[in-house]
């Protein structure tokens, strides 16, 4: 799903959001006094050098990272979700396609053999007739 980042009715969604997190922030009883946050409030762009000198970004980034892949695993998109289902079930059939034709490939190979023997048997006696029949043949006359 795209969604576009200009669209009104997104932005006021946004705004929405984005204004209960600073009341929750402003109303905990700890980070309501914290400097960044003020700074954040206050001082417009000040306030990313204040917390790029706390290293708070470095420190919490594979915190951040662990959150929003647990969050787009648990709250993934429906179509990944049917895609996925769809290529399972297919790999499944395809395996047991496979199961199938190896199957068929060994009682395949199993008739070659047998019959490349049945062959063999019937080349000797065939001779065996031949030179049965010379030997009528060389009686007779």
């Amino acid at each position: 799903m795209t969604i576009d980042k200009f669209d009104s009715e997104y932005l006021e969604h946004r705004k929405i959001g984005l204004e209960k997190f600073l009341h929750r922030v402003g109303s905990h009883p700890i980070l309501h006094s914290d400097d960044i946050f003020k700074a954040f409030l206050m001082k417009g762009e000040e306030w990313k050098e204040m917390a790029d000198s706390t290293e708070f970004r470095t420190k919490n980034e594979g915190y951040i990272k662990g959150i929003t892949a647990s969050y787009q695993l648990k709250h993934c998109d429906p179509r990944f979700s049917e895609l996925r289902t769809y290529a399972d079930e297919l790999e499944a059939r395809i395996n047991a396609l496979l199961k199938v034709t190896q199957s068929i490939a060994a009682k395949n190979r199993q008739s070659y053999n047998y019959y490349k023997d049945f062959g063999k048997s019937f080349r000797y006696v065939h001779v065996t007739v031949l030179l049965y029949i010379y030997m009528m043949i060389s009686l007779l006359f």
